[in-house]
Parts: structure tokens; sequence; C-alpha cells
């Protein structure tokens, strides 16, 4: 009689969210990190003023887990500017901005690998 064995297995967890987007508008190409992610667009952190409201914005994301990319464009929203202070005399203090982005137009593709991700990490949440 064969003795049933529980086998360990570890499961990495990875956190959804701050994740990297590559930008780039018709005056600046950077990284940022994505701090949101809904179906109408997504919200970055970003020191500096770079960016305006109505800016035009090409970027790429690679969605943590699934690993899909989606590369597409999107119109600056709203900006919302803290000061951040140094914490020491050898740091410099700044801005730094949260960003609204609203994609322009995705596939029906691209709009499954965002609602595939958000239903992963809503599930995960769950349990």
């Amino acid at each position: 009689m064969a003795k049933n064995k529980l086998i360990e297995t570890r499961v990495k967890k990875v956190n959804a969210f701050p994740f990297p987007v590559d930008f780039k508008t018709s005056t600046l190409a950077a990284k940022a990190q994505v701090v949101k992610l809904s179906s109408q667009g997504f919200m970055i952190e970003l020191e500096g003023n770079h960016l305006r409201p109505g800016e035009r914005v090409d970027f790429s994301i690679a969605l943590p887990v699934l690993g899909h990319i989606i590369e597409n464009s999107g119109t600056v929203v709203k900006i919302y500017s803290q000061f951040v202070g140094a914490l020491t005399a050898a740091e410099k203090g700044g801005p730094l901005n949260l960003i609204e982005i609203h994609f322009k137009s995705l596939t029906v593709g691209q709009k499954d690998d965002i609602y595939d991700f958000l239903k992963k990490i809503q599930t995960a949440k769950a349990s």
C-alpha cells in the first residue's frame, strides 16, 4: 500500500504594485513606477515636473506575474504634486508627482490582459 506524501511547494508571492513602466513624450524618455492600474488608465510616481495635463505619452508596461506587455499611448489627465524633503544634508528634496494617465485606445487583447491581471490580484487579496 502506497502512502500519500504531501509535497511541499513554495510559492513566491509577487507584489502587484509598484511595477516599472517605460514611457516617452515628444521631449522626454524615462522610467517610472506604476502604483495603480485600472481599465481606464494608470498612475505613476515620477520625480520632477516633466509632464503636463493633456500631453501624449507612449508607454510600455510589462504586467507582473502574467508577463504580458502592453505598448500603447495615453494622455496625462491629472498631476498630484507633493514636496519630498531631504532626510540628510547630502540628499536633495524636490517634488514627487503622482501622474494619472488615461489610455487612448487599447486593443481587445490589451483590455483582456489588464482585466485578467486585475482579476488575479483581486483574487490574491481575497485569499
